[in-house]
C-alpha cells in the first residue's frame, strides 16, 4: 500500500507515521486527518472508510488510541484520544460517532484541565450512527448502541441500548 493512498496529513502531521503501529493491510478509504505524538495501532483488517466526510483521529502526547482486529470506522467518525481509548476486535462504528476520553476544559475555568478517563469497547460492538461515547464509558463484548445515544458509564455484555443517557433495552443471550 503506497504511503499517499494510506492517509492524508496536515503539516507536520505527514511524517506521525513513524508513531502508529499498522497491523497487515489496513484499509483507509477517502481522507483520515491524524494529530498529535501519542500512540496510534491500528489491527489487521482495519478499516477507515472517510469516502463521505474525513475521519478525525486525535491521539495527544501520552495518550494511546488502540484500534482491534477487523474494525469498521464510518465517515465522518472523530476519536479524541488524550489518556486511552481502547477498540476491541470486530467493533463497527457508524457515521458521525465521536469517541473522547476527556471533557476538555470549562468555560467558566478555563484554566482547569479536567484529567482524561480511559474509553473501553469490547469485542463485536457495533456503535449505529451519530452515537457519542463520554470519558469513562466502558462497553462490554456483543453490545449494540442504536442511533444519536450517549453513553457516559458501564454497559454490561450481551444488550442493546438506546436513548440519552443510554439505557438497556433488550437483552440478548451470550453468543
Amino acid at each position: 500500500m503506497g504511503f499517499s493512498r494510506m492517509m492524508f496529513f496536515y503539516g507536520l502531521s505527514r511524517f506521525k507515521l513513524f508513531f502508529a503501529c499498522l497491523g497487515a493491510q489496513p484499509k483507509i478509504h477517502g481522507c483520515v486527518w491524524y494529530r498529535g505524538l501519542g500512540r496510534l495501532s491500528l489491527g489487521k483488517n482495519t478499516v477507515l472508510d472517510a469516502r463521505q466526510r474525513p475521519i478525525e483521529l486525535y491521539v495527544k502526547s501520552g495518550g494511546r488510541l488502540d484500534i482491534g482486529e477487523d474494525v469498521i470506522i464510518g465517515s465522518g467518525a472523530s476519536i479524541e484520544a488524550t489518556h486511552s481509548v481502547t477498540l476491541g476486535r470486530g467493533c463497527r462504528i457508524g457515521m458521525y460517532c465521536k469517541i473522547l476520553d476527556t471533557n476538555w476544559h470549562s468555560l467558566r475555568q478555563r484554566d482547569q484541565v479536567p484529567r482524561p478517563i480511559p474509553i473501553e469497547v469490547g469485542e463485536n460492538v457495533v456503535l449505529e450512527d451519530n452515537v457519542i461515547l463520554l470519558p469513562g464509558a466502558r462497553i462490554g463484548d456483543n453490545v449494540t448502541v442504536r442511533a444519536r445515544s450517549v453513553v457516559s458509564r458501564t454497559i454490561p455484555p450481551n444488550v442493546v441500548v438506546s436513548g440519552y443517557p443510554a439505557r438497556i433495552v433488550e437483552r440478548r443471550r451470550a453468543p
